[in-house]
């Protein structure tokens, strides 16, 4: 299919359903990969922005775990993709115990391992909130430049991330609209499908 860039080519969506729980969102991107026929199996990695660690395991063990890593996680630094770099210096300890970890620095280790890990596609929720002051600009950059392999999906307003990203993704009279950035600029190059109704909770 035209709209989505093939399999292995940096890209940024803009999931522009700000008032939507994550997961919901989540899901009507899954459908639209359904409808644009995308091959499966497909790898899919997920970072939220309360996310779900080991929290009886250090934050170094914990992205062990998540990229498949057995070495030394004092070694990290020094194996981690260069482009990840910046955003793991900005985790002071990584032999600090996930449960005693501020909430912001779970978040940016899910964002590291997410974009570690091999795979196709990633969903951001909401990356610009919970995060350490220093990273926001950081990440902005590392999204822009696209030194990655995967098609991101990003859960946020479109005055932060409207600039940044190839493709829109929303909801709009009863319908998802979705459209490229570049290639299909006006209304015309449009995908519009039927969307799973809004709800109160996360699915």
């Amino acid at each position: 299919m035209k709209f989505l860039p093939p399999s292995g080519q940096a890209a940024l969506i803009l999931a522009a359903f700000e008032t939507w729980p994550a997961a919901q969102c989540l899901n009507n991107f899954l459908m639209l990969l359904n409808i644009m026929q995308v091959p499966r199996p497909y790898k899919f990695a997920t970072a939220f922005d309360r996310p779900n660690l080991h929290r009886g395991l250090s934050l170094g063990q914990n992205l062990q775990l998540e990229v498949g890593h057995r070495a030394a996680y004092g070694d990290l630094p020094d194996i981690i993709p260069p482009a990840l770099r910046p955003l793991l210096d900005l985790i002071p300890d990584l032999k600090q115990a996930a449960d005693q970890a501020a909430p912001e620095v779970l978040h940016l280790l899910a964002i590291i391992a997410a974009f570690w890990r091999p795979g196709d596609y990633i969903f951001l929720e909401r990356p610009q909130f919970n995060l350490p002051t220093q990273a926001l600009p950081i990440l902005i950059d590392f999204l822009a430049k696209k030194e990655f392999h995967q098609t991101v999906i990003i859960h946020g307003p479109r005055s932060l991330w409207e600039k940044h990203c190839d493709y829109y993704f929303w909801p709009e009279e009863g319908r998802i609209q979705f459209a490229s950035k570049t290639e299909h600029p006006d209304p015309v190059g449009r995908l519009e499908f039927a969307y799973l109704p809004k709800t109160d909770q996360e699915i």
